[in-house]
């Protein structure tokens, strides 16, 4: 990636917004996907995930392990073999042109999420990640954007999806602009920090105030002050 800066135009602006209520969305409904597939997987109507993988017998948690891997398997292989375009936010702003292929990338994220949900441990904010920067792929490709202006959008929508699945949006714009883009300047900043904030307030109302997956949890080593810091409304 070089050290041109993208302009922040009229345009990326509202197309930025875009993207952020967009990966917010997307990223709640990966989630209310995630939570579904825990339940069918490990058989529970209530209580945490972690009780019920507990109180599973080990012949289900084998089983669901063995059928993930199974379909994630498949499904990837024909998602590769028939859906063109790129998944790789990373390397899409890096070194690419900020150009994802969005229907792969829908494809990538739901089979994510259904592994994750059966117990592989991939991380779960790698399918929101992904479709937030899709998204901004995608707007910015319609918009005829400059290369510049669609790697920054890419990068942002990815780290609103972050952001959106964790609660956490100073901590999603530093992933957009350290990780992603390798810069801490202004230019750079501001449309992550923006993009972040409002990615996370669509997450909180689509979820009724109450976000998808907490920052952290009371424990010794994360005592309840820190968590109403960084877990706004518990």
């Amino acid at each position: 990636m070089t050290d041109e800066y993208a302009r922040l135009t009229p345009a990326f602006w509202g197309l930025l917004l875009a993207t952020a209520v967009a990966a917010g969305l997307l990223g709640s409904a990966l989630m209310l996907l995630l939570t579904t597939v825990e339940h069918l997987a490990f058989g529970y109507d209530s209580g945490t995930l972690e009780d019920a993988a507990e109180h599973a017998s080990a012949a289900r948690r084998v089983l669901s392990l063995v059928l993930a891997g199974v379909f994630g398997g498949v499904a990837w292989y024909l998602l590769r073999r028939s859906v063109p375009g790129r998944t790789d936010v990373d390397e899409a702003v890096w070194r690419g042109d900020g150009e994802l292929g969005f229907r792969r990338s829908v494809g990538t994220s739901v089979v994510s999420i259904i592994v994750v949900g059966m117990g592989v441990s991939l991380g779960r904010e790698a399918a929101p990640k992904l479709m937030g920067a899709a998204f901004g792929s995608l707007v910015g490709r319609w918009a005829a954007l400059s290369t510049a202006q669609r790697r920054l959008l890419v990068a942002c929508g990815g780290g609103a999806g972050f952001a959106t699945v964790y609660n956490v949006p100073l901590s999603g714009a530093l992933f957009t602009a350290e990780i992603l883009l390798g810069s801490m300047a202004l230019p750079v900043v501001l449309p992550a920090l923006a993009c972040a904030v409002v990615a996370t307030a669509v997450g909180w109302v689509s979820w009724a105030t109450r976000p998808p997956t907490p920052a952290c949890r009371t424990t010794p080593s994360c005592p309840p002050s820190w968590c109403g810091r960084c877990w706004p409304g518990r």
